[in-house]
């Protein structure tokens, strides 16, 4: 999950957002449950303290997480509070301090075609499965989506990183980054 990655602190992932394929959602729910079987064939009782509270805290992680598969929330995957309609605001907490910050950004921006398409398919397999979500929760959707709707790039959301930069960068860095992200 490299948006939560981001979220985290963690920038090694900040060129991607996360795969929301089918085939990557099965192989991460088969991953979770790999992962339950791994640490069940660790000894807990041959733990340290510490270590068992990790372990406990890891194991009732992917229980839940195993748990959750059932009910298929990823066919839902926008919502009144989120969704890629809202993805620009990941913004917010990324840091644009180096040039590998805005490539990594332009990377983002690139592959989102190819997230709004996943996300496209998921509602498609979510209707089929007759799961939507409440249309009185859905309201918002319509005008968030409108919102990433713009005449110039230099409107969108997604552009506000390239507004402002760093003294470092000279000005021909920066027209080079304007001039991509358009």
């Amino acid at each position: 999950y490299p948006e939560n990655a981001s979220y985290n602190g963690d920038t090694r992932y900040n060129a991607r957002w996360t795969d929301m394929s089918l085939d990557a959602i099965a192989a991460r729910e088969k991953a979770d449950t790999a992962a339950l079987d791994k640490l069940h064939g660790f000894k807990r009782a041959e733990l340290s303290e510490q270590d068992q509270l990790n372990y406990d805290t890891f194991e009732w992680q992917l229980k839940q997480a195993i748990a959750r598969q059932t009910y298929r929330e990823y066919l839902i995957p926008l919502t009144h509070q989120g969704g890629v309609q809202t993805a620009d605001g990941i913004t917010e907490l990324l840091a644009f301090n180096t040039l590998k910050d805005y490539q990594d950004w332009l990377s983002r921006l690139n592959a989102l075609p190819r997230l709004i398409d996943q996300n496209i398919a998921l509602m498609q397999e979510g209707l089929r499965a007759g799961m939507l979500p409440p249309k009185v929760l859905m309201q918002r959707v319509p005008k968030q989506i409108h919102l990433q709707v713009v005449k110039n790039a230099e409107d969108s959301a997604f552009y506000k990183p390239f507004k402002q930069f760093p003294d470092s960068f000279s000005a021909a860095q920066k027209n080079e980054l304007q001039q991509q992200a358009k």
